[in-house]
């Protein structure tokens, strides 16, 4: 039927981070604070690294006004916002491909949907 429609685990994750906020009712764009809080968090939980998603803010460099994404409080450099709207394939050289893994029978928490409980057990 769709013979070239192709996904992986990463796409999946990427996506269940969108539906888990729109069943909230927050803003699910990749500019939002809760999906930069969250793909930090998960891609820690997921490979072990901590990466820095900061805020889009405008800067003047050289006399010009330029948009770059807040570095950590700690002076870390952010992933620029490219990379945050592709994540995870777009950080670390396109490597980060999560196993995930099925869960079958019934989960401790029965409230909230789906993805809130898959992101929360994660």
């Amino acid at each position: 039927m769709f013979p070239d429609l192709r996904g992986d685990s990463g796409t999946l994750l990427h996506e269940m981070v969108h539906q888990y906020f729109n069943e909230r009712g927050e803003s699910a764009g990749h500019d939002s604070e809760g999906w930069r809080s969250e793909i930090m968090r998960l891609h820690e939980l997921v490979t072990g690294k901590k990466i820095w998603a900061g805020a889009s803010i405008t800067k003047r460099q050289d006399g010009r006004v330029v948009r770059i994404n807040a570095p950590s409080p700690t002076g870390k450099a952010s992933l620029n916002q490219r990379q945050i709207a592709r994540w995870p394939h777009a950080v670390h050289g396109g490597r980060c491909n999560p196993q995930l893994r099925v869960i079958s029978g019934a989960l401790p928490d029965r409230s909230g949907s789906d993805a809130q409980r898959y992101l929360l057990m994660s």
